[in-house]
């Protein structure tokens, strides 16, 4: 039970999810500075964009459901736990949250414009 998330902990520099790659690909488009596997508080968020005040979750569908309801295994149990908890952590520390689904992609142009509603 003591290796529970170790994987966050240690996942390579580089090794990206498919979904993660490709907004870190539309951030660096935007000419967007980001801080990637951000840690705060204990957890790791998949970015940070200083600029903005934002962290940004790329969250997959099937690892992260929307509701509790939605969970049929246990990761998914914990991963929607996890998911509230970051919530937390991010509002404890200040920051804004942005939460992009793989099942609602964003447009390049509609990225822009949360950044724009969220400049500092």
């Amino acid at each position: 039970m003591g290796y529970v998330g170790i994987h966050r902990i240690l996942k390579p520099r580089g090794h990206f999810t498919s979904l993660e790659q490709k907004y870190y690909m539309m951030l660096k488009t935007l000419n967007v500075f980001y801080v990637p596997q951000y840690k705060l508080n204990g957890r790791f968020f998949d970015a940070y964009l200083p600029d903005y005040n934002l962290l940004i979750e790329f969250d997959g569908s099937f690892w992260h459901p929307k509701t509790v309801d939605d969970c049929k295994y246990e990761c998914q149990k914990k991963n929607y736990v996890v998911d509230k908890l970051k919530n937390d952590i991010a509002e404890l520390n200040g920051h804004n949250i942005l939460r992009i689904r793989e099942d609602k992609p964003i447009t390049e142009r509609e990225f822009k414009q949360i950044l724009i509603e969220n400049k500092t």
